[in-house]
């Protein structure tokens, strides 16, 4: 659940993410990249975006279905983030809605 209120960055990616159709027109829709979940999470943020976090709640996910499928998710998910990082700082940093304290 996401509702319009305060910055959580990085809290919503995943499999089991439920996104409000207003909140990713808003971020600036879906891309295409390597890590698009976190990539969509980090810009929703930025634009003022809560994310709610459900640990009890469960949700069927498919895995890779060969080890050479396994190997290119885990260099996705190692690499991406930094990617993601190297794109998006300066916006982080100049946006008056992140805390880094």
């Amino acid at each position: 659940m996401i509702t319009n209120k305060s910055l959580w960055l990085l809290r919503g990616a995943g499999t089991g993410g439920i996104w409000r159709i207003a909140a990713i027109n808003e971020a600036g829709g879906w891309k295409d990249l390597t890590v698009e979940d976190m990539d969509l999470v980090v810009r929703a943020s930025l634009k003022g975006w809560k994310f709610v976090y459900l640990g009890d709640l469960q949700v069927k996910s498919e895995l890779p279905s060969t080890f050479k499928a396994f190997r290119y998710q885990q260099h996705r998910w190692s690499c991406g983030p930094a990617n993601l990082f190297r794109k998006m700082v300066m916006e982080i940093v100049r946006n008056k809605k992140v805390n880094l304290w």
